[in-house]
């Protein structure tokens, strides 16, 4: 998971709804703790402003649930 820091606009949504709590802030800005992240993508649904995305080594259908590491 990454965090776009031009579009983030700090609002916690996705720390309070993260499962294994691997988003927090620090320094103003969203720091993700990618070895605990279990690639649930509740943060990216629940982002107002599209700040948050899959890296180029995970992707995800939000819709089914289905979430893989990869490339």
């Amino acid at each position: 998971m990454v965090v776009d820091p031009g579009v983030c606009d700090l609002c916690g949504g996705c720390i309070s709804i993260c499962p294994p709590d691997c988003i927090a802030m620090n320094d103003h800005a969203l720091v993700v703790l990618g070895s605990t992240c279990i690639r649930c993508g509740f943060c990216i649904s629940v982002c107002p402003v599209s700040a948050l995305k899959w890296n180029e080594n995970t992707r995800g259908d939000l819709r089914t649930g289905d979430v893989r590491g990869g490339g």
